[in-house]
């Protein structure tokens, strides 16, 4: 067959196999399993069709190597078997047809993810004529021999993925997360826990991010007023109980030992403050524990795990109180990142290589990502917030391990959360968006923490302390707008490379987020905008 004969024939083989999917998904509802078999289905629907955006199948100009397009016909043939064939279902996975069905019974398939690339109109007359046959059937099941059927559907998924050139594959990656992201930042948390359950030991990350926002939800949910039924509770942990090792009374941070195991405290002061605002401190502290604590988080999500909180109150303060991992046992085995630039010259700690800046770089960015994604505003994010765990034998390699930390402002995004003013030290200061550094009763929002974030990733593409480079008669503005026209015109993309300088710029200029109003967008534009141009920059360097 020739090369424009094959092209036709394996888009319209493709489309044949999304037609089955969505057919297939229209599972008749008898039972809990119902719902997660469907969102099982769906993943590995979404999967196929961002595969096929990144063959160029969507647009029909099919960018699969002359080699692979028989093994891709072979398998789009097997998925097609697997989702069109009625003797099959029946045969290999004992499908049976719902015949209690009734006529005009509304037949479409429940969607519980967003954000894949669009399928075009099909004009092929096979396909639209079996998907008018399918959608009339409904499919009873059994739970282990559908389980079967997805797991199926996967391994061809993997092949297929497998013959991608690695550009493409990176292209699919970005994708997939595209769609992870905009279909977990859903406030529905029936929607939430269907994509936990179906992602679950295959996805991790889907899994875990949906978890993470459920969790989230719920934690909020449970602490408006009058909600009587506490949920995801921390525990209020006695001073007596922890014995402070470092207790310099001005210092934010403290490391202890709880029982037998090193903890780390951050705390939050409410030096006379009302019994009211105590109260609400209170409440989002435990929250903010709860939160922090619940493991597994997604890999991105890089911040140690809370076991509580505690209040001191001769010291008029409150801390969350953080577990360390074996390697910061002690104040003198970690590090701040402002603690390693402000010592860039003096310190026996080596300077990080280009690849290793790019990673941290990435860690945070991804980081802040999925707080916010959990509805969630760090409102404190600057390079004394990043914790770098150190060995007695200092390398490159302590530079692939971090943890955001101060968390002690941090607070619900949401309408109803009172937003108190930030106590910022003249160090923090240069972290704050101008217009919280003018006012700081403004309300927050997230481009705020995005604007801090920008700050850090400059002091690590110069790696030096973004106080070298204000101005001490400048408003925070005016030093803004020095750094955008001096640092960000070019100077940090010779350090950093071109897409670092541009995502940098962003972030410090507003735009990090694009112009949607829409949570899910707007989560998804901070990827675009700043996470991947990031990423984009390791893989080249």
């Amino acid at each position: 067959m020739e090369a424009a004969g094959l092209t036709i024939g394996v888009v319209s083989l493709f489309s044949s196999c999304i037609q089955g999917y969505e057919a297939l998904r229209a599972i008749r509802d008898r039972g809990k399993d119902a719902a997660m078999i469907a969102c099982c289905l769906e993943i590995e629907e979404k999967r196929l069709v961002i595969w096929g955006h990144n063959a160029g199948l969507l647009d029909a100009t099919c960018l699969i190597p002359a080699r692979d397009l028989d093994t891709v016909i072979s398998t789009l043939r097997q998925v097609e078997v697997i989702t069109m064939d009625t003797d099959t279902l029946k045969a290999r996975y004992g499908l049976k047809v719902d015949t209690a069905q009734k006529d005009g019974e509304d037949r479409a398939p429940n969607c519980y993810l967003l954000g894949a690339p669009e399928l075009p109109n099909q004009d092929v007359q096979g396909p639209q004529r079996s998907k008018s046959f399918r959608l009339s059937v409904r499919w009873l099941f059994d739970r282990k021999n559908f389980e079967k059927l997805v797991e199926d559907l996967r391994r061809l998924n993997n092949g297929l993925n497998a013959l991608l050139q690695e550009g493409q594959m990176t292209n699919y990656r970005r994708d997939f997360a595209v769609m992870a992201l905009q279909s977990t930042s859903t406030d529905n948390p029936n929607t939430l826990r269907v994509i936990r359950e179906a992602a679950q030991s295959a996805y991790d990350n889907l899994s875990q991010a949906s978890g993470q926002r459920l969790h989230s939800l719920m934690l909020q949910a449970s602490r408006l007023p009058g909600v009587q039924t506490r949920y995801g509770t921390a525990p209020l942990i006695p001073m007596s109980s922890i014995n402070i090792l470092s207790p310099n009374e001005g210092s934010s941070r403290a490391v202890g030992v709880l029982g037998s195991a090193p903890v780390l405290l951050e705390w939050r002061r409410h030096n006379c403050e009302s019994l009211d605002t105590v109260s609400l401190l209170l409440n989002r502290a435990e929250g903010l524990a709860a939160l922090l604590g619940r493991t597994p988080k997604p890999r991105s999500f890089r911040v140690l795990d809370c076991i509580g909180y505690c209040h001191d109150e001769a010291g008029e303060r409150i801390g969350l109180i953080f577990r360390l991992p074996d390697q910061m046992g002690g104040i003198s085995e970690t590090m701040t990142l402002r603690d390693l630039l402000q010592s860039r010259r003096q310190s026996a700690v080596p300077l990080p290589t280009l690849h290793n800046r790019l990673r941290l770089a990435s860690t945070l960015a991804n980081g802040l990502l999925q707080f916010h994604a959990a509805k969630w505003l760090h409102r404190n994010f600057n390079s004394a917030n990043v914790i770098i765990p150190c060995t007695s034998q200092h390398s490159q390699d302590m530079y692939l391990d971090q943890y955001i930390c101060g968390f002690g402002y941090s607070r619900e995004e949401s309408p109803e959360a009172l937003s108190l003013p930030v106590s910022i030290s003249p160090e923090e200061l240069p972290y704050q968006h101008p217009d919280i550094a003018s006012n700081p009763r403004q309300g927050y929002n997230t481009s705020f923490d995005a604007y801090s974030l920008g700050i850090v990733l400059l002091e690590i593409g110069y790696w030096r302390p973004i106080d070298s480079f204000l101005k001490s008669n400048y408003s925070p503005l005016q030093n803004r707008d020095r750094l955008l026209r001096h640092q960000l015109s070019g100077d940090l993309a010779h350090r950093m490379g071109q897409k670092y300088e541009e995502a940098t710029t962003r972030l410090l200029s507003g735009c990090a987020y694009g112009d949607q109003s829409d949570e899910g967008n707007r989560l998804i534009r901070f990827f675009q905008n700043i996470v991947v141009p990031i990423e984009s920059s390791l893989r080249d360097e």
